[in-house]
């Protein structure tokens, strides 16, 4: 008999500096209907502080995209914060029932973000 895994796909995520990064997550309406969604990066997965949140749209239609977004302001910060020229961290996106068990990992991976060469003045 093979193995059974519970774990998250691993996606990695590439991003630019200053631009807005936005992607779509499908899941079936069953698993996610009602369930409160939370998607945040750090530097490590051992971390314990959170550089960034995600902004995310839940599915309006029954087993639709939920929108996934990091603003430029924060893909901007990200880069202006790290160590070297590109930001290096990890991310996830989760769905839970009001913060409490079952709490279900969709997807996650790495994320890099390069510098950008075009800078718009941002607040």
């Amino acid at each position: 008999m093979s193995g059974l895994s519970t774990a998250p796909k691993s996606v990695p995520l590439t991003g630019y500096g200053g631009d807005t990064l936005t992607f779509s997550i499908t899941a079936p309406d069953a698993l996610v209907a009602g369930r409160d969604w939370l998607g945040q990066v750090r530097a490590t997965r051992d971390a314990s502080e959170v550089l960034a949140t995600f902004d995310i749209t839940p599915p309006t239609v029954a087993d639709g995209p939920a929108y996934v977004t990091l603003p430029g302001s924060v893909t901007h910060d990200l880069v202006a914060n790290a160590p070297s020229l590109n930001f290096n961290g990890v991310w996830d996106v989760q769905i839970s029932a009001a913060g409490a068990d079952p709490i279900t990992t969709l997807v996650q991976g790495t994320l890099t973000i390069g510098p950008d060469v075009s800078r718009v003045l941002l607040p």
